[in-house]
């Protein structure tokens, strides 16, 4: 915790991080452009070993690319791209270089996926730039993974500008990048369900002080799934951000679009059932004893179940001390081999 306190102070010192709190991934993005209008092969050379011409060379920031998949879903895809880089004159340039930019947020599988395939073509380079990282995680076809403190080593102010103001800037942006990553860094990254308000509130709260607290708990979410060894290979898993809170879901899909799993959120872990009637389906289970306890009651309300718009109904547990993921895939594996060997029974209760 004082090393984090430590890099904390230090981002506070640099200038350049009030700058960012507007928008942290397109304050990046704007400064790389202010870069690259000084010197696009150097620019270019922060992100790509590759060597490229400088003749036609350009680039774009907020780059819209759409491709109409005609077989099999007749599907257009499109992606909104961070920074590109081109190369040629007119309608017959083509991208060389797409950049996908993460600060604040952590990437999710299908985001980069849309953006691979709204190009459909597997000789641009796509490169990831990312705050937060566990070793050992891929994205397919991103290949290219850049911390912040290899963009910072990479910016060489002398090869862009002789002024001496403009090179003071480059410095302090190259400060920066290094700070953000020494801080992420020392970010806990344990195979414990350690990263939520309820569980560690100190260190979140102190994290949340540069607003990082969100980007964090995305990385750990995903690296906690990416963990997971689903005991079926139907089992759907994701993650999002509610009011900034991780919430991982695991669900067995059934019958009629319903769905039926476990979720962690904060300090609960859910039961729960995901479908258009949701409430009288999880009524009807609750009346049978089935999945859903009984006796249940929600503290403040004493209800039987809760839920949240359109289509959740939940009844939960409390984690009262920080668990290990192992103990908590064995809890979630446990309720899924119910649901595994209880189907046909519990879709009969599905209204």
């Amino acid at each position: 915790m004082e090393e984090l306190k430590r890099i904390i102070s230090r981002l506070k010192n640099n200038p350049l991080f009030y700058m960012s709190q507007a928008s942290k991934e397109l304050f990046h993005s704007n400064f790389w452009e202010w870069l690259a209008k000084m010197n696009k092969i150097e620019t270019l050379k922060i992100f790509s070993d590759t060597q490229y011409e400088e003749l036609n060379l350009s680039f774009k920031r907020e780059f819209n690319q759409t491709f109409k998949q005609i077989v099999p879903e007749k599907e257009i895809i499109k992606s909104k791209n961070d920074m590109v880089f081109l190369q040629g004159k007119g309608k017959k340039h083509k991208v060389v270089l797409v950049i996908e930019n993460k600060v604040k947020d952590f990437p999710y599988e299908e985001q980069l996926k849309r953006i691979r395939d709204s190009f459909n073509n597997d000789a641009i380079e796509y490169v990831l730039d990312t705050l937060y990282w566990n070793e050992g995680l891929r994205f397919n076809g991103w290949n290219k993974i850049l911390r912040y403190n290899q963009i910072a080593d990479k910016i060489k102010p002398e090869l862009f500008t002789k002024n001496s103001f403009e090179s003071s800037l480059i410095e302090s942006y190259k400060e920066f990048c290094q700070t953000l990553h020494d801080l992420a860094s020392v970010l806990p990254n344990t195979n414990y369900y350690d990263f939520t308000f309820s569980l560690n509130r100190p260190f979140t709260m102190k994290l949340n002080e540069v607003k990082l607290a969100e980007g964090y708990s995305k990385m750990r979410a995903n690296h906690f799934l990416f963990m997971y060894k689903k005991p079926y290979d139907f089992i759907e898993c994701n993650y999002s951000i509610n009011h900034q809170k991780a919430t991982i879901s695991v669900a067995y899909p059934l019958k009629d679009k319903y769905k039926i799993g476990v979720q962690l959120e904060g300090n609960q872990k859910r039961r729960f059932v995901k479908g258009v009637n949701h409430k009288t389906f999880a009524a009807n289970l609750r009346q049978q004893s089935l999945f859903f306890s009984a006796t249940w009651q929600s503290p403040k309300e004493k209800k039987p179940f809760l839920g949240y718009k359109p289509d959740f109904t939940y009844q939960y547990d409390l984690i009262k001390e920080v668990k290990s993921y192992d103990t908590l895939f064995s809890e979630i594996d446990e309720i899924l081999k119910y649901v595994n060997e209880k189907k046909n029974i519990i879709e009969q209760y599905i209204p």
